[in-house]
């Protein structure tokens, strides 16, 4: 599974970084059905697809945040890669198991694989500085993985509460009304004047005068829960 988030500061060029990230996805996808993926190991997928998409003839113009997170079946293994503040959560019996952590140049300044690479002034990262992790699974975990409009928006707290209903679902149909859900919420409380945000949070704590609400922002997410017993 994959979500990757084009960087909103491309508009002042009149490029739509959207459309960077869903070719990195897509090659991404493509990429992950060759019998030789190894699953073990969803950086280098990052790394191939993105070099891919360098080497082509008509260059995209953007760039991305990407995270990218793989279940190894014969030992219910998960592998993951993350570059910038899209991420994923491993949720256990109510309780956040592992995480992915932000990487940032600076306040809302995250890494970002970018088209053409050597634009410096969006900051341009390389795939190999991609954060790698594994971790075993148990049956009924529940992964969610997701752009940073999920969690600049809603309180891990308030998540892990949403994402109880879901824990040892195995139907995709369920699993889709709760996904539904979360977007629908965190895109309330991104418009939100007065909800004290993990991202207004965390400006303050920047000394920015963000002051309080949501963040206004794409919200993507892929909720998935672990049937391989």
């Amino acid at each position: 599974m994959g979500v990757a988030d084009g960087v909103g500061g491309w508009r002042v060029k009149g490029i739509d970084a959207g459309i960077f990230a869903k070719e990195l996805m897509s090659s991404c996808s493509s990429n992950a059905q060759r019998p030789e993926f190894d699953g073990r190991n969803p950086r280098q997928l990052l790394i191939d697809s993105f070099n891919q998409l360098k080497g082509k003839t008509t260059q995209l113009q953007g760039s991305s945040t990407a995270c990218l997170v793989a279940l190894k079946r014969s030992d219910c293994t998960l592998h993951t890669a993350n570059l910038g503040d899209s991420g994923f959560l491993v949720l256990r019996g109510g309780k956040v198991v592992h995480r992915s952590y932000c990487q940032h140049h600076g306040f809302n300044t995250p890494y970002q694989l970018a088209m053409p690479q050597d634009n410096k002034q969006q900051g341009g990262d390389e795939p190999e500085a991609a954060v790698a992790t594994h971790m075993p699974l148990q049956e009924g975990d529940l992964v969610l993985t997701a752009t940073d409009g999920l969690f600049d928006n809603m309180p891990e707290s308030l998540l892990v509460r949403q994402l109880a209903t879901a824990q040892g679902e195995t139907s995709s149909e369920r699993l889709q009304l709760v996904a539904n859900k979360l977007v629908a919420l965190a895109g309330n409380l991104s418009v939100s004047a007065n909800f004290q945000s993990p991202f207004a949070l965390r400006a303050r704590a920047n000394n920015l005068n963000f002051g309080s609400g949501g963040k206004p922002d794409d919200i993507t997410i892929i909720l998935a829960s672990v049937a391989v017993p």
